[in-house]
C-alpha cells in the first residue's frame, strides 16, 4: 500500500514540479485559500501557538499572521515539490549565500562545523543551494519518516546536488567514520524532541520549551564551531542565506550555553517576521516536569 501511495503521489506532484514559477505560485495561493477557509488546517493549533508566543499582539494582528502563515506554508510546499526538477542554475539564482567566507575560513583551518537552523522560510532550498556553493561536504541530519517510500522521495530530492543525508540514529557513526574530513553538518533544531533523553528546557517565544541538545553535544565532543543559518525571503521565491557566528570554541562553554544561544538566535529571527515559521507544528506538546 505504501508503495502504491508513493507512485500515486508522484503522478500528482511531478506535474506540479515542472510548472513555471508564476503558475506555481498561483497554485500555492489557491491551496492557501483552501487550507485556511475550507479545511481550516490545524487552525486551533496555529492560533494557540501564535497567541501564546505573542500575548501582547491584538486579535487583528494574530489573524493577519495566521493568514500570512498559510501563504508561507503553501509556498514552501510547492517550492519543495519544485525541488524534484529545479535546475542548479535556478536554485543558485533564487537562494544565495551572502557570507560564504565564514565557512571558508573554517575549511582552511581544517575544522568541521555544526550549522543550526529552524523551520523558517524554505529550509529545503537552503540545503540544495549550499551543496552547490560550499566547498566542504554538506551533511543534513534528519529524522526518518515512518513511511519508507516518502522518506526515500524526500531524501532523493534533498541529495540531488550532493548533500549527504544522515539519519539521527547514525550520527555517531558518521562522525567517527569522517573524523579526518571537514564538513558542515546541518541540524534543523526546532522540532519537539521525540524522546525524553537529552532534553534541555529553555525559554523560547514566551514559554518554557523542550529542546533537543544533540547539536550542542556533538559540537562540544568534537569542538566543532557552531553557526546559525539565517534564511531571509527577499521576495516571493527568492532567499538570502547568512551564516552567523555563534560559538567558536564549544569545549569552553558551560552546559546548555550553546543550546540557549542558538534557540535565542532563532527566536529573534522569528520575531522579525513571525509568519515565516512553522506554526502548524505542535511544538509545545511537551510540558516542563513541574507542570505535569
Amino acid at each position: 500500500m505504501n508503495r502504491l501511495l508513493y507512485y500515486l503521489s508522484l503522478l500528482i506532484i511531478y506535474p506540479i514540479s515542472i510548472l513555471p514559477f508564476p503558475v506555481l505560485y498561483l497554485v500555492s495561493s489557491f491551496f492557501s485559500f483552501l487550507l485556511k477557509n475550507v479545511f481550516a488546517y490545524r487552525k486551533q493549533v496555529i492560533l494557540e501557538n501564535l497567541k501564546r508566543s505573542f500575548p501582547n499582539k491584538s486579535h487583528e494582528e494574530i489573524s493577519h499572521l495566521q493568514k500570512a502563515y498559510y501563504q508561507n506554508l503553501t509556498d514552501i510546499i510547492v517550492e519543495t515539490i519544485k525541488a524534484l526538477t529545479i535546475s542548479k542554475a535556478t536554485i543558485s539564482k533564487r537562494c544565495k549565500i551572502e557570507n560564504l567566507d565564514v565557512l571558508e575560513d573554517y575549511r582552511k583551518a581544517g575544522r568541521s562545523v555544526v550549522a543550526v537552523l529552524g523551520h523558517y522560510n524554505n529550509w529545503e532550498w537552503a540545503a540544495l543551494s549550499s551543496a552547490l556553493t560550499v566547498k566542504q561536504k554538506m551533511v543534513v541530519v534528519y529524522k526518518p519518516l515512518s513511511n519508507t517510500f516518502y522518506n526515500n522521495l524526500l531524501n532523493n530530492m534533498r541529495s540531488r546536488f550532493g548533500v549527504e543525508m544522515v539519519a539521527m540514529r547514525d550520527v555517531a557513526r558518521f562522525y567517527i567514520t569522517n573524523r579526518k574530513e571537514t564538513f558542515v553538518a546541518c541540524y534543523v533544531a526546532d522540532q519537539s524532541p521525540s524522546n525524553q533523553n537529552g532534553i534541555f528546557w529553555t525559554p523560547f517565544l514566551n514559554q518554557m520549551t523542550a529542546v533537543q541538545n544533540g547539536p550542542e553535544k556533538i559540537a562540544k565532543k568534537f569542538n566543532h564551531p557552531v553557526i546559525f543559518v539565517r534564511l531571509s525571503r527577499i521576495k516571493r521565491g527568492h532567499y538570502i542565506l547568512n551564516m552567523d557566528h555563534l560559538v567558536d570554541q564549544p569545549k569552553e562553554t558551560k552546559e546548555g550555553e550553546i543550546t540557549t544561544i542558538h534557540v535565542d538566535a532563532l527566536a529573534q529571527q522569528i520575531k522579525s517576521k513571525p509568519e515565516n515559521w512553522l506554526w502548524s507544528h505542535k511544538r509545545w506538546k511537551k510540558k516542563p516536569p513541574s507542570t505535569n
